[in-house]
């Protein structure tokens, strides 16, 4: 499995940013519902909602890419499966293995 190419940061505040288009969609399509508008209208206001924060956040998303410095990618730090923990190894020698 190749290493992640998106920095984990950007896809924390990708997500953290699909949860708040969320919440930003359904709190203005209660807002509307309870004040006594029709359900298309109240719908309708809570896609734009939802709209207008996901667009927000890709444009900030933007930004954060050109303001932050170019930085390695983490690797991927999950072992693959099928493969054994390090003290397992059957590479380790002498004094590098633990417990020998």
């Amino acid at each position: 499995m190749d290493a992640p190419t998106t920095p984990p940061l950007e896809l924390a505040w990708k997500a953290f940013a699909h949860q708040v288009a969320a919440l930003a969609g359904a709190t203005a399509a209660v807002v509307a519902l309870w004040n006594d508008a029709p359900v298309t209208i109240a719908c309708l206001r809570g896609a734009l909602a939802w709209a207008a924060a996901l667009l927000t956040a890709r444009v900030l998303t933007s930004l954060l890419r050109h303001v932050t410095p170019d930085v390695e990618p983490v690797p991927n730090l999950v072992p693959e499966p099928g493969e054994g923990r390090p003290e397992n190894d059957s590479t380790l020698k002498g004094s590098e293995a633990p417990g020998r």
